[in-house]
């Protein structure tokens, strides 16, 4: 019979004394079954042991217990571990005498202020038994997992539950998961017949002051956990598998109300008091509450402490001290923060801050005053100092950049030199004067900081001499003043002299750019290039098939080493007998509806765009033959089947489209098509079965409010089967299907010049998890060849039940963007029906709009149409948000999408995009001012997306993207996103 080693010498406890003292267990508990895994970590308790501490252990992790935060564990060979405290390992011979932990009470534990976690802490009435380690075990930890899930696995492995005995009966473990602060007990029964009485255990969680405890009521696969309850008198151990968890709950506080709800500071210096209540739970001795101030949208990710309070009560109301240097806003909130435990509370309602102090970033001395540029390649750097007055601080990520105006003071194209990344409210900025300045007197700085976005005043004038001329392109005579196009495939050719200054780079292009009919460049048009570093020269142009006719064309050159654009020509006139007109076509498919509670055929959705065309709805509801779709290839190709036809009779559905537009929470989103009488060009159109209303609500369509134009909603009668040329409520357009699958689709209105249009997409390409709300965009143009239908561009994606995104065709383009003395607004449309006019709307949190001015629209029109407007109001540091309100002569008005100052350091006017022949590829050159992320999109003109590349950081300066080029040739849509600014669009027209 072996025998254990005891301890010979007492040496004393020493533990750590916590802060605070935690009035209650915070844990909820549950069991479960699991298996048990061996855990085969480091020994930290060797075998034959009783009544032994482990070294105090490092966990791998912050754990929080209890409310409380610890970085080290003990474990003791009796069955259960510490936190954070630090014993030493006894050595006399009956240390359970003089310490008191085989009493295994988590209600009267012999030492307080300890955290316990016990797993199956056993005790003995007769000083002779209990937990002790078998000759085959020890007790183990591991750490496994990678930050943030890591778990701490502690293993009592093989243990004698009366030491005495010569084989094991249990082991069991303790694992803590880091994040969560959630605690498991894991069991292995080895042999039930090697425990007996008077052998006792508990299992449980205790801390701090006793009574303070979670104690189970017995080793069950269903005990119960009580806290007013101990029970150490488990007698028999979990079995194999068994779970108990431990899932913590700390305490909550919520922020009430803040009084008064607007506070006013006087001047830059002055401050203000106010007063927030709150209430709260779990809170313990020695806790301090403390108010934290967002900033002006409500955004707590810098929060500044305005006041504390030391207290443990479950409400109370604090005093706090709004800072000065706070700017002006309606959106600023309060939270309150706890210590003990640590606790973030809820937001209070928004309230108003408002202040006469304007803030304000001056800039000092530049160091040197003068700069000398011996070449076109030569730089060289410099310093200015900066101050501010009125800002208390900057907040966390503020970033002080640097900007240089032209060489006659004029911001207008800015040029980014440096920047300071400090929430310092004074320094110096290093910036570096950018090669090929030109010598001039009248340079400027402009500081302008990010948070808060405060402009700086303008430096002292200084100046800059250089040896560098300024390359400059000055445009010159045109070949004729007329040129026709005789019918929509003529084009019309021509020349343009140019001249220039300055030095160019080799593999320099100049291209020739066409404007638009009213002079504008907003999307130019390339005609012609030439590869030269010459001072002069001609381009020869090529004016494209299909340009509108006008007077007030203009013709400009850009460069490409260095990117210049030129001056524009003398106004010349295009003559045209060519009106372009687009047929409407379909633009995607939900073909997996969202059928919650209604059938599959009943939620799946087409939509279409009527592009060029307006269209009668007296003239298609004879047609029930709008959609069919052929199964196979056979049926498809040779006309041996009949197809499905889904369509039938057209059918008004109030009701459904009241529901519709309930759903969007946006005014007028749907139209229903039916009693609309036409559905004008430009228009989307969705075409559902008539028992749409059973589906509708399993649809989120708030994306429908970002649209400018509503969509016009089509009806169409169910049927039993598709075999009665009507819906199919069971179905229409098949879902997955292994291997490869085409499926075909015709689509034909029924319109006078428009005839049938073909699609094709692949079963086989969608998810298999057949998973509802998947899509199906087309690509290419509309095609009136069954041989070459129209391919799907993407295939089923899980959209979360919303209507596939596509571009407005009727909006093109609405820009904000900063010039020397102003926000130049700019808007373009290419399809208007009966506008009278644009009413500009601006407003500083984007909620809260005010009426800015009106521009007259055009009437109905379907060609480009551009529009700007200037916006003078003087709005100091603020960001201002626009939108378009579009009113038509019967009063009628919606609203465009709400965009905000263009803050991209893409420059639309250095933009040139062109189809080359010779790679097969579409080109696009940009610059930026300084390195930003830049994707690009292409869109056919159905708006739908058919190549997009991967957001890359591209270096200030010149850049070039090649794009794969389109199987069709076309019209097509290149969108640039710069960063958080604001998508730009370009026009680009492939031939093949």
């Amino acid at each position: 019979m072996k025998k254990k080693l005891l301890s010979s010498l007492f040496i004393t406890l020493v533990y750590l004394l916590p802060i605070s003292v935690k009035s209650q267990v915070n844990y909820s508990f549950a069991a479960s079954s699991g298996a048990y895994t061996a855990n085969g970590g480091t020994s930290i308790i060797p075998s034959n042991n009783v009544d032994v501490w482990s070294s105090s252990t490092t966990i791998g992790f912050t754990f929080t217990y209890n409310c409380n935060t610890y970085t080290t564990f003990q474990a003791n060979s009796s069955g259960f571990m510490t936190l954070g405290t630090s014993y030493a390992s006894y050595t006399t011979s009956n240390p359970e005498a003089v310490i008191g932990w085989s009493t295994n009470s988590l209600s009267a534990p012999p030492v307080t202020n300890v955290p316990i976690i016990a797993p199956l802490w056993g005790g003995d009435k007769s000083g002779n038994t209990g937990m002790g380690i078998d000759a085959t075990g020890n007790v183990n930890y591991s750490l496994t997992g990678v930050a943030p899930n890591r778990v701490l696995t502690i293993e009592w492995f093989k243990m004698d539950w009366n030491w005495n005995a010569t084989s094991p009966s249990v082991s069991f473990q303790v694992k803590l998961f880091e994040t969560t602060n959630k605690i498991e007990f894991v069991y292995d029964l080895i042999n039930a017949a090697k425990y007996s009485a008077p052998n006792i255990a508990s299992i449980g969680l205790a801390d701090k002051t006793a009574p303070n405890y979670l104690s189970l009521n017995n080793s069950g696969v269903s005990p119960t956990a009580s806290s007013t309850v101990m029970t150490n008198t488990i007698a028999t151990s979990p079995v194999s598998g068994q779970i108990y968890s431990w899932t913590p709950s700390c305490g909550s506080i919520t922020t009430g109300a803040v009084n008064p709800t607007t506070i006013n500071l006087a001047g830059c210096a002055g401050t203000a008091t106010a007063t927030v209540a709150f209430t709260s739970s779990g809170m313990v001795a020695g806790n301090v509450y403390t108010a934290q101030l967002s900033d002006s949208s409500g955004s707590f990710a810098s929060p500044i402490n305005i006041g504390t309070l030391t207290s443990s009560a479950a409400s109370g109301t604090m005093t706090v001290t709004i800072p000065a240097g706070m700017i002006a806003g309606t959106n600023y909130q309060i939270q309150i923060v706890s210590s003990n435990p640590a606790v973030t509370g809820s937001a209070s309602a928004s309230f108003t801050i408002n202040t006469s102090c304007v803030q304000s970033i001056s800039l000092g001395t530049i160091t040197p005053g003068s700069f000398t540029l011996g070449s076109c390649a030569a730089t060289a750097t410099a310093t200015v100092t900066f101050s501010s007055l009125g800002v208390i601080s900057f907040g966390a990520g503020n970033i002080d950049s640097l900007f240089m105006s032209d060489e006659t003071g004029s911001f207008v194209n800015e040029v980014y030199v440096g920047s300071l990344s400090t929430t310092a409210t004074s320094g110096t900025i290093t910036f570096t004067v950018p090669a090929g300045s030109p010598t001039g007197s009248l340079y400027q700085l402009q500081l302008i900081s990010s948070n808060p976005n405060i402009e700086s005043n303008l430096s002292s004038a200084f100046t800059i001499t250089s040896s560098c001329v300024k390359p400059t392109i000055t445009t010159g005579t045109l070949s004729a003043s007329t040129y026709n196009l005789a019918n929509c495939a003529a084009t019309a050719t021509g020349t343009v002299a140019f001249t220039t200054a300055g030095t160019y780079s080799a593999g320099n292009v100049y291209t020739a750019q066409l404007s638009d009919g009213t002079g504008s460049f907003a999307n130019p048009t390339n005609i012609g290039t030439l590869t030269s570093t010459a001072s002069s020269g001609t381009i020869t142009f090529t004016i494209p098939a299909a340009t509108q006719a006008g007077t007030n064309y203009l013709i400009r050159i850009v460069s490409s080493k260095p990117v210049e654009t030129g001056s524009s020509s003398v106004s010349f006139t295009i003559t045209a007998t060519c009106v372009v007109t687009l047929c409407p076509t379909l633009t995607s498919i939900i073909l997996n509806a969202c059928n919650s509670g209604c059938n599959e055929g009943d939620g799946e959705v087409t939509l279409l765009n009527t592009l060029s065309y307006s269209i009668s709805i007296a003239a298609i509801k004879g047609n029930t033959k709008i959609i069919q779709y052929y199964g196979s290839s056979a049926v498809y190709s040779n006309g041996t089947g009949a197809p499905n036809a889904y369509t039938g009779t057209l059918t008004a559905q109030a009701a459904t489209t009241s529901a519709l537009n309930a759903g969007t929470g946006c005014s007028g989103a749907f139209v229903e098509g039916f009693t609309a009488g036409t559905i004008p060009a430009g228009s989307t159109v969705m075409m559902v079965p008539n028992t749409f209303g059973s589906c509708e609500s399993n649809y989120n369509f708030s994306n429908v409010c970002t649209g400018y134009k509503p969509i016009y909603v089509l009806y169409y009668e169910t049927g039993a089967g598709s075999t009665t040329g009507q819906w199919n409520t069971s179905g229409n357009y098949a879902n997955y299907q292994s291997g490869s699958n085409p499926k075909y689709i015709a689509f034909n209105l029924g319109i006078a010049g428009c005839g049938a249009q073909y699609f094709t997409y692949d079963a086989g390409q969608e998810n298999s998890g057949n998973v509802d709300g998947q899509a199906i965009t087309f690509s290419g143009n509309p095609s009136t060849t069954a041989t070459s239908p129209v391919n799907a561009a993407t295939y089923p994606y899980t959209s979360g039940c919303t209507l596939p995104t596509v571009l407005p065709v009727s909006l093109l383009d609405f820009t904000a963007n900063k010039t020397t003395n102003n926000i130049s607004l700019k808007w373009a449309t290419v399809v208007e029906n009966n506008n009278n006019y644009f009413e500009v709307e601006y407003s500083l949190d984007a909620v809260n709009f005010i009426p800015y001015t009106q521009v007259k629209g055009a009437g109905s029109s379907e060609s480009r149409k551009d529009y700007t407007c200037a916006f003078t109001e003087n709005i100091g540091n603020n960001t201002p948000y626009f939108r378009l309100k579009q009113v038509d002569f019967n009063g009628n008005f919606v609203y465009s999408n709400v965009i905000m100052l263009d803050n991209s350091s893409l420059n639309k006017s250095d933009l040139v995009a062109y189809y080359n022949t010779d790679k097969d590829k579409i080109v696009t050159r940009f610059n930026l001012d300084l390195p930003q992320l830049v994707n690009v999109s292409l869109y056919n003109v159905a708006g739908a997306k058919i190549q997009e590349t991967s957001p890359i950081l591209y270096s200030g300066g010149d850049n070039e993207i090649l794009l794969n080029t389109p199987d069709k040739a076309g019209i097509y849509l290149l969108v640039y996103q710069a960063g958080d600014g604001l998508a730009i669009y370009k026009k680009i027209v492939v031939v093949k």
